[in-house]
């Protein structure tokens, strides 16, 4: 995290859900106030959080708490550096009367503004440290919040990835209701990915008709990995980048120099959708859908009905990840992890043992081939694999 200077202090609004609050901070580390006013029992007869009550309520709120909380720091307004405040995930309505309240004070006072993300600084709150003047502060609407998240040792720690691990999966489980709690986060949302899918590995794609929309670096990649799997698609797009030219030109690929049409598809078992046109990649996807054909959707995974995944190949060893299509740089991180972890000597293991269970019957004793096949699959085979770089195939056991 970034170390600022001992003394650098930050006025911060927090308004996502139902309580108005502010704090002074000092140092990033050190919280000199923190004044809350709750809208609790205002909510409790609706047996939830009314989003337009709760925004209406820190309109009401906002400026007695952020004067309370700069009142408790000797010199008030002289002391602050900074403003910051909450953007998102939270309620949009109250997430915009604390954004944009923070944003016209720092603007009044020419200082800095900092939008926070509300999940991050519940981790955050980990390495904060109480001012005895911050405790305990609140009367009745309001109650002081100086304990909560304090300490920095790593009990604390956990407790507050604990409780980030929670509010994430909180969003994650709600993100279909409208305007949720943890499910918007000002400019714009995201689309949850189903739960439930089925994974699959295709086969004999060269003699699949394999059509893909775009043109661009999202469709470059889609098309190396059809490629890979010897597929021979159709590219649809009035440019290309320089590989997919190339590719062109050698032949592996069959090129469209237009925009999409309904009847590109006539006849494809695959189409992926890949410009960068969120409503074309839409416009394919429906289309793909009415015929009964399996598509995937760059932009948007939970429109197609299937998406791909990060792979590592060793041979005929095919390692996938996937993220339900919510996080490709987890994907990505946990993709690299494989690859370095799985090297060449796994193909290596592979293709003898799939020499050795190809051999006819009579040619070893069963339990012969069984303990060759284990002692390939353990580590001491492995690292002598690893280590000898022998080219183990087929031909040395026939």
């Amino acid at each position: 995290m970034t170390q600022l200077p001992d003394d650098f202090t930050i006025l911060a609004i927090e308004t996502s859900c139902d309580e108005t609050a502010a704090a002074v901070v000092r140092g990033g580390r050190t919280v000199l106030s923190n004044v809350v006013a709750s809208q609790m029992t205002m909510h409790q007869r609706f047996g939830g959080i009314v989003p337009e009550v709760a925004s209406r309520q820190h309109i009401l709120s906002l400026v007695p708490v952020v004067e309370e909380a700069l009142r408790a720091v000797p010199g008030g307004w002289t002391k602050i550096d900074a403003v910051a405040a909450t953007y998102g995930p939270g309620l949009s309505g109250a997430l915009l009367t604390g954004l944009n309240a923070g944003k016209a004070l720092a603007w009044q006072r020419g200082l800095p503004f900092v939008g926070v993300n509300h999940l991050e600084a519940h981790i955050y709150a980990s390495w904060l440290e109480v001012d005895d003047r911050a405790r305990g502060r609140g009367d009745e609407g309001t109650r002081g919040r100086g304990d909560e998240g304090t300490g920095g040792d790593l009990a604390q720690r956990r407790k507050g990835a604990a409780y980030f691990l929670r509010l994430c999966a909180f969003a994650r489980d709600h993100s279909g209701l409208a305007r949720d709690h943890s499910g918007l986060a000002i400019g714009g949302a995201t689309r949850a990915m189903p739960q439930s899918s089925y994974p699959l590995i295709l086969t004999n794609l060269a003699d699949a008709r394999c059509v893909v929309v775009g043109g661009g670096a999202v469709a470059e990649r889609k098309v190396a990995g059809l490629l890979e799997a010897a597929a021979h698609p159709l590219v649809i797009s009035p440019t290309l980048t320089p590989a997919l030219t190339a590719w062109h030109r050698s032949g592996v690929i069959a090129h469209l120099p237009r925009i999409y049409a309904p009847n590109d598809l006539d006849g494809a078992a695959l189409v992926l959708a890949a410009t960068n046109d969120p409503a074309v990649n839409r416009r394919v996807a429906s289309d793909a859908r009415q015929r009964g054909m399996l598509v995937n959707v760059a932009s948007d995974p939970a429109a197609g009905s299937f998406h791909t995944v990060a792979s590592v190949r060793r041979g005929d060893l095919l390692l996938t990840v996937s993220t339900g299509g919510h996080s490709p740089a987890l994907a990505a991180a946990v993709r690299a992890d494989l690859a370095a972890r799985y090297g060449p000597e796994y193909a290596a293991a592979l293709a003898a043992a799939a020499a050795l269970r190809a051999l006819p019957p009579d040619t070893l004793p069963a339990e012969t081939r069984r303990a060759l096949v284990g002692w390939l699959c353990s580590d001491a085979g492995l690292a002598w694999l690893r280590e000898s770089g022998v080219d183990v195939g087929p031909r040395r056991f026939t």
